[in-house]
């Protein structure tokens, strides 16, 4: 479903990037391992580290356009949650609040009577 983004369009983020490919950090392993070789040997078409509102970071692979959409899967419910957890602590976002407050367009979808903080009600 694609969620309309408003009458302003799309705004582009502003970039300050660094070379993070050579950070290294310990997964699973016993050895570190750098974020590029992470990214290959976990087979990540793309990556993108925002950091104060800018992009830090940003790597693609097998063929990834910046401006090709790319399909989450069940990772977006984990960024929706997260995103609206923080914008609740905020009070920026009503907890209590029907989900089409905010999503016109879920109106008529399953979503119509969830709450922010109770998807199904």
């Amino acid at each position: 479903m694609n969620v309309w983004h408003g009458e302003l369009g799309v705004k582009p983020l502003k970039a300050e990037l660094k070379d993070l490919g050579g950070v290294s950090f310990s997964d699973d392993k016993e050895s570190p391992t750098t974020i590029a070789d992470w990214q290959k040997n976990t087979f990540t078409d793309g990556l993108l580290v925002l950091h104060k509102g800018k992009i830090v970071y940003e790597k693609r692979y097998s063929g990834m356009r910046p401006e090709q959409p790319h399909s989450l899967w069940s990772v977006t419910k984990s960024f929706t949650g997260l995103l609206a957890t923080m914008m609740i602590a905020e009070g920026k976002l009503d907890p209590n609040a029907k989900i089409p407050q905010y999503i016109p367009e879920l109106e008529a979808s399953a979503w119509g009577d969830a709450t922010c903080s109770k998807p199904w009600t």
